[in-house]
């Protein structure tokens, strides 16, 4: 068996990392630098007897309530007002099966247009649609199933235009070549090498540099004695701080005999006199993690896990244990997450990863569960669960494949895969068989021309058990490049939309949908009303004619504000009015949104993402705040608030962990279920 390895995660998830041996290979151990021993196998029939009563008493021992997993697909789009996301919330009952199909989930987001508010289940899954907001930023997305308190939630990234789209879709690869290492606590990767040795790749961006540092969280670099490569430009500077998301950030470099501080924004660097703080170039000390890994190469998967090459695991100055691969999951989702065994609401789960590929391009497991787990707060469905999750990349491209619940009644299947066509061209294909009982398709083809940009998103779903229909629907965009208006802080364009729709159901009646729009789109260009506020802003108005459900004129229309909190975090607010003839308006037209993420040194941290209808009753709410009291205690309080036309589910936690190494053990109250739970959580930082 592996030994589990408890690493860091934010916002308190109940996340586990183990060290788990490919395809069960001896694994070396290391108690200290001068003595080894390897662990060997004992008795075959003593260690499936062990396996065969653990698992027993886990699922006689596992209660559960639930759960609700949230995806959305993709994960990156452009901020243009036409980019489509769909949305899919997987419910299973505590049994572990999939919940009666009718079942009502209700979606909310904190930025873009829902084209469905309440959608029922079919096979166990409720599908919607997210129109991008013409504000750039990250949608915070909720499905909560009306009347059962299950809460799911998932990221949205809405990028400014289609050329980070390749950035927000690749990976990072850090070598060195004199010292690699991941700072577990802290969440940083840092790298040495003379003569700029040291190399972050990120799509068509590239750092050189003698020393560096990578901050996961932010995808943040801090570079001494660095090159900057954006494309075929090249920027030398003495210190470096970028931003590889953004591709912004700011370097000082020697001009004319003195040092000058530049603002870089993509391959530009323009000088700038006022001062930058010394912190904002400042180094951490990573020598303060308690758990460091140390790698001949590594391979970040922004907002899904780390991968190392040659992985050596250090505890203080002592090397306690050696992997040729492992994979290190960030979020506690993915191939890459693994549990093994936990405790999760005073009960005993297994996870069990089987691994029978795991290498930069490929990682493939089989994966056996007592349990699943997913929703806000602690929401788990029990049974016995066999899966077969295989994630790939070859080029630009990437893709998932998985089996869900082999070997039960209600298997599912499913297939993403991303392809890049072209500098210009992109394509998403989605194949998804929930329970079996059904298929789901989706194909959605965009291209980004100098002087125009189309898009065309085709899909379609046929289901032979439970509720008979069909349907499919073709939803096309022409759009003119924005131009920035003369005199204005404006950009425009002007675009062409066409949507055709056909639902067939087991009874003969048959739907039909054709529309045709004219839509023009103003786009405020972010203007800083002072050095830590900026105002955003979008509207869209158009004309559509044909036979859909609110034929007649459409205006949709944001503004935003945000604050930078200093170096801490962000606040944001913003009103959105949407009056949209291809979507059903159950939500109102009048809509607030905001969010807060503030960090207040190493033991504060805050986060809280709300929306509400302001014609309408429509509300979520979520938040979470933790404070360390010192380096054993910590407390934290969470909320989750629903509301939807007479339906609410409030729940209000508070906990209080003690650490304990790499672990908590966090005793936690629910205001729902009233009663007090035992969890051996994820350390928090």
């Amino acid at each position: 068996m592996c030994t589990p390895l408890i690493g860091s995660a934010p916002g308190g998830e109940r996340v586990r990392y183990s060290l788990a041996p490919l395809a069960w290979e001896w694994v070396e151990i290391h108690s200290s630098p001068q003595r080894e021993r390897q662990i060997r196998s004992g008795s075959v029939r003593m260690r499936w007897l062990w396996l065969v009563s653990l698992m027993t008493l886990c699922m006689r021992a596992y209660g559960g309530s639930g759960t609700i997993r949230l995806t959305a697909y993709p994960v990156a789009v452009v901020a243009d007002g036409s980019s489509q996301i769909t949305l899919t919330a997987e419910v299973r009952t505590a049994q572990g099966k999939p919940m009666p199909d009718g079942t009502q989930v209700a979606f909310s987001t904190t930025l873009g247009t829902l084209r469905e508010a309440v959608v029922p289940t079919e096979g166990g899954a409720a599908r919607a649609t997210l129109v991008a907001s013409q504000l750039p930023g990250v949608a915070t997305v909720t499905a909560t199933v009306l009347g059962q308190g299950l809460v799911g939630q998932a990221q949205v990234l809405m990028v400014r235009d289609a050329s980070e789209l390749r950035t927000a879709a690749d990976y990072v690869q850090v070598s060195a070549r004199d010292y690699l290492a991941y700072a577990n606590e802290q969440r940083i990767i840092a790298a040495s090498g003379t003569q700029q040795g040291a190399s972050v790749q990120f799509g068509y961006v590239q750092i050189d540099a003698d020393d560096l540092q990578l901050l996961v969280d932010e995808l943040l670099v801090k570079a001494r004695h660095a090159t900057l490569r954006y494309g075929p430009a090249e920027l030398t500077f003495d210190e470096l701080v970028y931003r590889l998301r953004s591709g912004e950030g700011y370097g000082t470099t020697e001009r004319e005999g003195r040092w000058q501080v530049m603002r870089i924004q993509g391959a530009q660097a323009t000088p700038i006199q006022e001062p930058l703080p010394p912190e904002r170039f400042q180094f951490a000390d990573i020598s303060q993690s308690e758990m460091v890994i140390k790698a001949e190469q590594i391979w970040f998967y922004p907002g899904e896990r780390l991968q190392f090459h040659r992985a050596d695991f250090y505890v203080g100055a002592v090397r306690v244990m050696s992997l040729p691969l492992y994979s290190h999951s960030l979020w506690g989702g993915g191939v890459g997450a693994d549990t093994l065994i936990g405790v999760q609401g005073g009960q005993i789960f297994l996870d069990l990863p089987y691994y029978y590929a795991l290498k930069p391009g490929q990682v493939g497991a089989l994966r056996l569960r007592t349990a699943q787990r997913g929703g806000r707060g602690i929401s788990t469905s029990r049974g016995l669960f066999l899966d077969l999750e295989h994630e790939y990349r070859f080029g630009l491209g990437k893709g998932s494949f998985t089996l869900s619940s082999l070997a039960r009644s209600d298997w599912s299947a499913s297939w993403r895969h991303y392809q890049p066509l072209s500098n210009a061209t992109r394509l998403h294909l989605w194949l998804d068989s929930p329970a079996h009982r059904g298929l789901f398709a989706s194909i959605q083809l965009s291209h980004q021309a100098q002087r125009l940009s189309t898009g065309l998103t085709l899909t379609g779903s046929t289901f032979w058990e439970g509720v008979s229909a069909r349907t499919l629907r073709a939803e096309f965009y022409m759009e003119s490049t924005p131009r920035k208006v003369a005199g204005w802080p404006l950009r425009q364009s002007m675009s062409l939309n066409l949507s055709a729709s056909r639902t067939a159901l087991g009874s003969g009646a048959l739907t039909r949908r054709e529309g045709v729009g004219l839509r023009a789109r103003w786009t405020l260009i972010p203007l800083a009303l002072d050095s830590h506020t900026t105002l955003t802003g979008g509207l869209s108005i158009g004309r559509f004619l044909g036979n859909l459900p609110n034929a007649g004129w459409e205006m949709i229309g944001s503004v935003g504000i945000s604050y930078a909190l200093g170096g801490q975090g962000a606040l944001t607010l913003t009103y959105d009015y949407t009056q949209d003839p291809l979507g059903v308006n159950l939500l109102g037209r009048h809509r607030l949104s905001g969010s807060l993420n503030w960090v207040a040194g190493e033991r504060l941290y805050a986060t809280t993402y709300f929306s509400r209808a302001l014609d309408r009753e429509g509300t979520s709410l979520i938040g979470d705040l933790s404070w360390r009291l010192s380096g054993l205690w910590r407390v934290s309080t969470g909320i989750t608030w629903q509301q939807f036309n007479g339906s609410a589910f409030r729940d209000q936690t508070y906990t209080i962990a003690y650490r304990l190494g790499f672990r908590e053990l966090a005793l936690t109250w629910s205001t729902t279920s009233r009663r007090w739970s035992l969890d051996i959580l994820t350390v928090f930082y």
